[in-house]
């Protein structure tokens, strides 16, 4: 009887680990949380780039307010970048991370 709770007992610990586990594998902005893209001057329209890098034309402008998906963030040119779904496009793209409200944390691209 004892060797039979035994097995139960690790069996259940066993399968609390992988449970806990598989929370750990999701991507980590995907379903935390959705930020949005943020212009501060009259205009209000944010510049979108291909490439993390101002010295190239922007692929697009969206509105400020338009909601981006952070997925992950990089530095280049002494700017740091986010990564992510920008929702009027429905594209993955770059913006500069001082043009994004409400941030959440995301890992290193």
């Amino acid at each position: 009887m004892e060797n039979r709770l035994r097995r139960r007992m690790g069996g259940l610990a066993v399968a609390g680990v992988l449970l806990a586990g598989a929370g750990a594998m999701q991507a980590p902005a995907s379903a935390a949380g959705l930020s949005y893209v943020w212009q501060n001057d009259a205009n209000g329209w944010v510049a979108i780039y291909s490439a993390p890098n101002t010295g190239t034309t922007p692929h697009h402008w969206s509105k400020s307010g338009t909601k981006f998906a952070m997925n992950c963030w990089l530095d280049n040119q002494g700017q740091r970048w986010f990564w992510g779904q920008i929702y009027d496009t429905g594209s993955w793209k770059y913006v500069r991370a001082s043009q994004v409200r409400d941030q959440i944390s995301v890992r290193a691209c």
